[in-house]
């Protein structure tokens, strides 16, 4: 009987987190991130989106941010590159 009110709990959990992510906007168009966080030229920034591209490789705002770090880094080519993939992901 516990096994089941725990599979009942799990999938309301479930259910509640998609009502709440949808009700936050979940399909509206993402806003890029202010960069002037990136401007510090640290490399650990793209560290960071290298994970995150990783674990979520449709995510165009992360490929947008992490060409914005290239780019100030001095790396165009680079960050031209990952500008363009955000573009073919949804970013105008």
């Amino acid at each position: 009987m516990l096994v089941g009110m725990r599979h009942t709990a799990v999938l309301s959990l479930g259910c509640l987190l998609l009502v709440l992510v949808m009700a936050c906007g979940g399909t509206q168009q993402p806003t890029p991130a202010p960069t002037p966080a990136l401007t510090s030229g640290d490399y650990s920034a793209i560290a960071n989106y290298d994970e995150a591209i990783r674990l979520d490789p449709q995510d165009a705002i992360t490929y947008y941010n992490r060409g914005v770090a290239y780019e100030n880094l001095g790396q165009q080519e680079q960050a031209d590159l990952d500008f363009a993939k955000a573009k073919e992901l949804g970013v105008e």
